[in-house]
């Protein structure tokens, strides 16, 4: 899509230069549409970015397992085959390098991405199937992978308030007071 957008853009900005200039004459929307319609790559790259995009939603909605991965990776692949027969097709040079280089980058970007956004454990995947009266449901669980914290068990000491209580100090020191004097007097 990024690519649509420069081509558009150029677009837009070569029509604004023969605008300015002079050269050309008439609405600005129908001269953007009208270079838009006679350039080829944009077009080849519109419909190359449409099947993919529909392809890999249609992979992915499957509800296959690893449904994700499998889609970016038809999804490279499908966009570079189109490339090149649509290349092909248009009489456009595609240099094949930078293509293949693009598409692998492209792949390992999406599979991070992908990676670090949905972890999903395939392993603990559970199938579930219920009624009611107007409908089956076949419903497909895949929980995420989690990691498991350590349980700490918090034990709370709660002292009584009455044994540090001020008075009982207080009494204590009478009391020890009292038996220093009995033990003065004998």
């Amino acid at each position: 899509m990024g690519t649509v957008i420069y081509y558009l853009s150029n677009i837009l900005q070569q029509t604004m230069n023969q605008l300015a200039s002079g050269s050309a004459h008439g609405k600005v929307y129908s001269l953007i549409a009208a270079r838009a319609i006679d350039n080829k790559d944009l077009l080849l790259y519109f419909v190359v970015f449409c099947l993919v995009t529909a392809l890999v939603t249609a992979i992915r909605k499957r509800g296959a397992a690893h449904g994700w991965n499998i889609s970016i990776l038809a999804g490279g692949v499908v966009y570079l085959i189109c490339m090149f027969i649509g290349g092909y097709l248009v009489n456009n040079e595609i240099n094949i390098t930078s293509q293949i280089g693009t598409i692998i980058g492209s792949i390992a970007i999406a599979l991070i991405i992908q990676f670090l956004y949905n972890v999903i454990d395939y392993t603990r995947e559970e199938t579930f199937e219920f009624e009611d009266e107007e409908y089956y449901y076949y419903v497909r669980a895949i929980p995420k992978v989690t990691v498991e914290e350590e349980e700490f068990n918090v034990t709370q000491i709660t002292v009584p308030s009455h044994r540090f209580s001020l008075k009982r100090k207080e009494h204590k020191q009478e009391h020890k007071e009292q038996d220093k004097e009995k033990g003065e007097e004998i």
